[in-house]
């Protein structure tokens, strides 16, 4: 057996598996091994694993007992052999499963992880640095339930795909808690992927939380992949800062409006709209971007999501509104953009004074040299017409010659500003009134492209540059007087 273990009151650490990935039920046999007892069970359905809590003396701090799989552990939980564990940590008792940074945990379909079996007051833990690979099936998802939170914090490769997180046991604790924080790496940034992930806690309605974060206002990887969420039962949810996009999610029954702060506002979307609240210049178009997304119930039926201190929201590809007042509302500069047709039943948008809402389309832009062949890094910027800009965005196009944003969407220009519910005032409808869009692009041997747009419906514009010097006349050893040159 390559699993070495050591065992105190407060820890159970899984300090080696040997450079190899070993069982759950072999890493059980060392631990019990090295101090009998302190894991009971079989791991299946009708005798699970149970872990007992360590240390009775009173104090909390005390009581603690953490499971550390550790740097260089490689850990699998299988799904023919182990169902699931129970975690017997009484009233005070605060428990904890690490896994750390440097370590490698794979989950099969149908195991369930209960953290807290016993106690009224549950306080159970689970800290993500290491590489997961969480893989649960529809018929057969993982489950983790009656914890205080998840804390999730990618430090290596993370896939999840159908788990469940159930039933929350702090009415203020964050079922899934998750950050990139602008500490870590960011030339080497970990693939990410979370799709089917259903949270809930049925059992106290008004419990447990969500809070999406990137810290310093940078935006999740592009790369990073968040489908098919099921949010429902829960307090609140929370997109702090930077920015992401939200796939096919649907929210129900949450007690406050989902709430998008800081996001995108703190890196740029320079926009110069009625009620005066600007950003600078940034990154291509940060926002939170709900991509066929159902809002249901949320907010007690009123607000479904909130944008406020420079929050940017786009609703994209048919977002449905059922049983809500009001689609969004903003405060403190947020913004809200709606791209396309939305199911919206009676549903309407609602501001604050320093809160507007945009009707968007997508403009595609490719650009190509004279034989067709995409250009990279060619600069595209795209200016409305007015006297004071209302919008202004600057990119470069991808090895495709395609121009996408910060999160690989098709970037938006509005065309009009709802100021109020049913009330516009026009961007880009209007060219001899200068409101409209100029789109210029530049590239390093390249002539300057440039022309003017009414941005009235979505537009896929291919933008041809011809080579500097091209079509001119070359003069040597010339003089000329009293003559316009074109």
């Amino acid at each position: 057996m390559t699993v070495t273990a050591t065992v105190t009151d407060n820890k159970i650490d899984i300090t080696s598996t040997g450079g190899v990935q070993e069982t759950w039920g072999t890493c059980v046999t060392a631990i019990n091994t090295v101090a009998a007892g302190t894991i009971t069970g079989a791991g299946t359905s009708g005798d699970p694993y149970v872990i007992t809590r360590g240390d009775d003396a009173p104090a909390a701090s005390a009581d603690a007992r953490e499971l550390e799989i550790s740097s260089g552990c490689k850990v699998l939980f299988e799904a023919d052999t182990f169902t699931g564990w129970q975690w017997n940590n009484d009233a005070g008792t605060l428990t904890i499963l690490d896994i750390a940074t440097g370590s490698e945990v794979d989950i099969e379909e149908g195991c369930e992880f209960d953290m807290g079996i016993a106690g009224t007051y549950r306080r159970a833990y689970i800290s993500c640095y290491g590489k997961i690979n969480f893989i649960g099936t529809a018929l057969k998802p993982i489950v983790f339930k009656h914890m205080r939170s998840i804390y999730n914090y990618p430090r290596a490769d993370q896939t999840w795909d159908y788990v469940n997180i159930e039933d929350t046991t702090l009415s203020s604790g964050y079922m899934m808690y998750m950050t990139y924080n602008a500490a870590y790496s960011q030339t080497d940034i970990p693939t990410v992927s979370m799709k089917h992930i259903t949270i809930t806690s049925t059992a106290n309605p008004t419990w447990g939380r969500v809070y999406m974060s990137y810290n310093a206002m940078l935006p999740y990887p592009a790369t990073w992949t968040f489908e098919d969420w099921v949010i429902e039962d829960l307090s609140s949810i929370t997109f702090n800062g930077g920015t992401m996009v939200c796939k096919g999610w649907s929210f129900k029954n949450t007690v406050n409006p989902i709430g998008c702060a800081y996001a995108g506002g703190g890196i740029g979307l320079p926009y110069n709209h009625s009620k005066a609240v600007v950003f600078p210049q940034g990154t291509l178009q940060p926002s939170i971007i709900f991509d066929n997304c159902t809002f249901d119930d949320i907010d007690l039926g009123v607000y479904a999501t909130q944008g406020y201190y420079g929050g940017r929201v786009q609703f994209r590809n048919d977002c449905t509104f059922i049983n809500q007042l009001y689609q969004s509302y903003g405060a403190y500069g947020g913004i809200s953009f709606v791209v396309g047709t939305h199911t919206e039943g009676t549903s309407v948008a609602v501001y604050s004074n320093t809160s507007i809402r945009l009707k968007c389309h997508e403009v595609a832009i490719t650009v190509q040299d004279l034989e067709g062949n995409p250009i990279e890094n060619a600069c595209v910027a795209m200016v409305q017409n007015s006297a004071t800009a209302k919008e202004w965005h600057t990119g470069f196009t991808d090895s495709n010659g395609e121009l996408l944003d910060v999160n690989g969407y098709t970037p938006i220009l509005a065309e009009k500003e709802e100021t109020a519910t049913g009330v516009y005032t026009s961007w880009s409808d209007d060219d001899a009134a200068d409101l409209s869009h100029t789109i210029m692009v530049t590239a390093a041997g390249y002539q300057v492209e440039q022309s003017r747009y009414e941005i009235t419906e979505d537009k896929n514009i291919t933008v041809t540059l011809t080579p500097l010097g091209e079509g001119a006349t070359a003069l040597f050893d010339s003089a000329i007087y009293d003559s316009t040159i074109y």
